[in-house]
């Protein structure tokens, strides 16, 4: 009768529209439709002249994309010193240890075990084809996928910038070539989630674009990323209906996924059709998460955090390469953010622990507090309004936050990582 009940409920919350397509959805994995048009395969590796980072660069080359970023390789000087937080954290995760919902550090070796539950200490198996998980049933899979999401790039990314020790672009790329090993495409649960494959996907674009001087940034390492970068974009497309009916983070964390591929590597077969479908959906997913008043439709503080991070990421990037989203998109930010200004407070960044919160950080480009929502509003309300919200606090540390881009009204003080000009968060200390 409570399942009875439930259907019922559902049925008339969502409507009827949204209950057959879950169901259809549904019926889809169960009856290995999804398994047969995302197949087990090996990574097609392959050499191509695009993705070759030598001295003979074309207009058309994927090296010509890298500089379409929100920064440029050759900004990463390493004139600046970084904080103490940055270095020491980077050298934790070199001996190890790796962050968890941005706040707990745990040990799991490096590289790590990729299919390893540190919450359950069980491993999972990595012989199924991800929709063959019941993820309900694991106990808490997002210890599973949180190493996966290599939030850890950016880490590495910001410790080189300011103190260009080779060893952090070298444990990238140790990184990614042991996961491409231990997680062959659509094998395992950390395919098994559209959005973790598109933050993953964000992470390494950014490192990429962020090592690409370094000599660790080979051209066969180049190229192999690249061709996993398609897949990931294979992957996100073949079941993305999954996370537009969510109606959440996935969709629009999905969308942004596709835009970005599409955006930054045109050379990719797919990459037209994916910038068309991303763009669109970023559009039409801006306007179904957010109410009038400004407030998102999870309900919750921290999601609409995560939601805020994905557009400041997808608008910015529209806006380097020729693109941008309408008026209205950054209206709409505008409202979300506007509606979250009043509840944080000015001096330490906290808010309301209002709604489910998960730890996500879809950005983590400074050495502010997870609880410290003054670098995303930060960034919107600058990429929104062409200037800054929170101003410069006396007696705080230069050298504390990144931005993304050089859209610039007035000067702020300086940061440990310049080549992020839109997230000024000079007024944060350095934890």
């Amino acid at each position: 009768m409570s399942s009875l009940f439930t259907a019922l409920k559902i049925v008339r919350d969502l409507g009827p529209g949204w209950a057959l397509k879950r169901l259809k959805l549904a019926a889809e994995v169960r009856l290995g439709i999804v398994g047969r048009e995302l197949p087990f395969r090996d990574w097609e590796f392959r050499r191509a002249d695009w993705a070759v980072l030598d001295g003979t660069r074309n207009c058309n080359s994927t090296a010509q994309a890298l500089t379409k970023f929100f920064f440029f390789s050759e900004e990463t000087s390493f004139a600046r010193s970084i904080g103490n937080a940055v270095s020491h954290q980077a050298d934790r995760l070199l001996s190890g240890e790796w962050p968890f919902f941005s706040r707990q550090w745990l040990q799991l070796g490096f590289p790590p075990d990729w299919h390893f539950n540190a919450l359950a200490g069980t491993r999972l198996d990595d012989n199924c084809h991800w929709s063959e998980f019941a993820l309900n049933a694991i106990d808490d899979v997002k210890f599973v996928w949180e190493p996966n999401r290599f939030s850890v790039a950016y880490l590495l990314a910001r410790a080189y910038a300011g103190l260009g020790d080779e060893r952090f672009p070298e444990a990238f790329w140790s990184l990614t070539e042991d996961w491409a090993e231990k997680n062959p495409p659509n094998r395992g649960v950390n395919w098994a989630s559209g959005q973790e494959v598109a933050l993953r996907m964000m992470a390494w674009c950014f490192a990429l674009h962020a090592f690409v001087k370094s000599p660790s940034s080979t051209d066969d390492r180049v190229a192999k990323l690249l061709c996993m970068i398609e897949t990931h974009g294979n992957r996100i497309a073949g079941f993305i209906n999954y996370g537009l009916s969510q109606r959440n983070n996935h969709g629009i964390g999905e969308a942004v996924g596709l835009f970005t591929i599409g955006i930054l590597f045109p050379e990719f077969q797919r990459s037209t059709e994916w910038l068309r479908l991303g763009r669109h959906l970023i559009q039409s997913q801006i306007h179904e998460q957010v109410y009038a008043d400004g407030s998102y439709i999870q309900h919750s503080l921290n999601y609409q955090r995560v939601f805020i991070d994905y557009l400041v990421w997808a608008l910015r990037l529209g806006e380097l390469n020729n693109a941008p989203f309408s008026k209205e998109s950054y209206q709409i930010l505008g409202r979300a953010v506007h509606f979250m200004l009043p509840m944080c407070d000015p001096t330490t960044g906290r808010m309301p622990n209002y709604g489910s919160n998960d730890g996500s950080l879809v950005l983590p480009l400074s050495s502010c507090d997870f609880v410290d929502y003054r670098p995303s509003l930060q960034a919107a309300y600058f990429l929104v309004h062409h200037e800054f919200y929170f101003g410069k606090v006396s007696g705080m540390s230069n050298g504390n936050g990144f931005s993304l881009g050089d859209r610039r009204k007035r000067r702020g003080p300086g940061m440990d990582f310049r080549m992020w000009r839109l997230k000024r968060l000079s007024q944060t200390p350095d934890i």
